[in-house]
């Protein structure tokens, strides 16, 4: 036999009138036991749920010589630009280079370095990727599509300058790796020449690190 136990449940009338309902030993039961069923189960799924972070390559390493000024006006190539896709869910990404006199091309090794520094649960120190040491002078700018225009078609030649993101920018670096936290859609990686007369070989390579639900 059912036993009735009476039990105030306030069922509130907007505004501030409420009611009372009866309710069985039977009711109360089972929705104990049915809370008591369903707490392991979202235990369980929310353990079985983490945030992972991985690597993710953007652009391979890139190998290519750019002339001085002076020979880049007369039709050389003394600047050069990388669009960067950021995959979906990018946190940060790096971009690493290089520079040499001549055609060995050193291995920089971006993505591997990363893989074994990435953790869930700590940032990356830049400062541990190792980069070649490089041996002549380059400009590394990051850039949105205007100011990529500005720049490949060397507008501050003319009187109109380009404009890019100081932070994730280097000038009159022989080498270095970049953490950038911007993830915006258009971004470019212009690279430049800034001797007049020397040329130079540059080693360049992006990666991202994306998280991920497991």
């Amino acid at each position: 036999m059912i036993k009735k136990t009476r039990v105030k449940i306030r069922f509130f009338n907007y505004p501030y009138k409420y009611t009372f309902g009866t309710v069985t030993n039977y009711t109360i039961m089972r929705t104990f036991l049915t809370t008591i069923f369903l707490i392991p189960f979202y235990c369980s799924t929310y353990s079985q749920t983490k945030l992972v972070k991985k690597v993710v390559p953007v652009l391979s390493p890139q190998y290519f010589y750019l002339n001085g000024g002076l020979r880049g006006a007369l039709g050389g190539r003394s600047r050069l630009v990388y669009k960067i896709d950021l995959p979906l869910n990018t946190i940060e990404w790096y971009y690493s280079f290089t520079t040499t006199k001549n055609t060995n091309a050193p291995s920089i090794n971006l993505v591997g370095q990363l893989i074994k520094l990435v953790n869930p649960a700590t940032s990356i120190i830049a400062s541990a990727i190792i980069v070649p040491s490089g041996a002549t002078l380059a400009d590394v700018y990051l850039l949105d599509e205007q100011n990529k225009y500005l720049f490949i078609n060397k507008s501050d030649k003319k009187g109109q300058p380009f404009y890019y993101i100081t932070s994730a920018s280097r000038e009159n670096y022989t080498h270095g790796v970049v953490m950038v936290k911007n993830i915006a859609d258009q971004l470019y990686l212009g690279i430049r020449n800034p001797s007049a007369y020397d040329g130079v070989y540059v080693t360049l390579e992006v990666a991202a690190i994306v998280k991920e639900t497991n």
